[in-house]
């Protein structure tokens, strides 16, 4: 079975996302949106960490440490698209794990592994290019996340196809050659029969996948059910009795 992942893209210090209308259920605040998604029983989250216009500004790591501190269940971020990221900052301040690009050189992510530990980090790699798996399972990658080349307006199933291919071709045992090795996908979810493909199909190393902009757009016919149809009548600090992390 599958973990889902749900995504939260933040920028300037708010979600961001790309339909041009979103319902209303969707909340800007992160922290809000993130006690939402803890509601509705995820068990992780992701949040994308995506650059300012202005490099000078980093206004995502208060709102991302915010959320660290306010719901009880492991929070990744994922800056793969932001190079300037203060990434030992977050690992430092309650991060569960990072995830980081190839701008991270494997000799630089062996430090970070080397400081942190195996389980913090987690490398993004293109499904197109399978041979970084073997190049940073060396630098003690056991995580890592793949970029499929699924096409958002795939009709035929073909671009379902190319992400499976994809994925056969990275998680193939011969290039973590006997080392530890996990993998989670990106992109090729857009409804349910595409997430039925991958679990039906997918090679038993991949655990979880990371889904965002298609669960916003409720592309899912279980999502009729769920409780942020009707946001006025839940309570975002009941998600848990468990004690919350301690925001020092």
């Amino acid at each position: 079975m599958l973990l889902i992942i749900p995504a939260l893209s933040i920028r300037g210090g708010r979600c961001t996302y790309t339909v041009d209308q979103p319902p209303p259920h969707l909340l800007a605040d992160p922290v809000q949106m993130a006690k939402l998604w803890r509601v509705q029983n995820a068990k992780t989250l992701v949040l994308v960490d995506l650059p300012s216009e202005r490099a000078s500004e980093r206004p995502n790591a208060a709102a991302i440490l915010e959320v660290c501190a306010s719901v009880d269940i492991p929070i990744q971020v994922d800056c793969s698209s932001s190079p300037d990221a203060d990434v030992r900052r977050y690992l430092d301040c309650g991060v569960y794990r990072l995830i980081v690009g190839t701008d991270v050189s494997p000799k630089v992510f062996a430090d970070l592994v080397e400081s942190f530990g195996r389980s913090r980090l987690a490398l993004c790699i293109p499904g197109r290019e399978p041979d970084l798996v073997s190049l940073y399972a060396d630098s003690g990658c056991c995580r890592f996340v793949v970029d499929t080349d699924a096409s958002n307006d795939d009709t035929d199933g073909t671009g379902t196809h190319r992400a499976l291919e994809q994925l056969r071709q990275v998680t193939d045992p011969d290039r973590l050659a006997g080392r530890p090795g996990r993998f989670t996908a990106r992109g090729p979810v857009r409804d349910y029969p595409t997430l039925k493909a991958l679990a039906d199909q997918a090679p038993r190393c991949l655990d979880s996948v990371i889904i965002g902009q298609p669960l916003y757009m409720q592309a899912f016919p279980c999502q009729a059910t769920w409780c942020w149809n009707q946001l006025s009548r839940v309570d975002l600090d009941c998600f848990s009795t468990a004690t919350l992390n301690d925001p020092a």
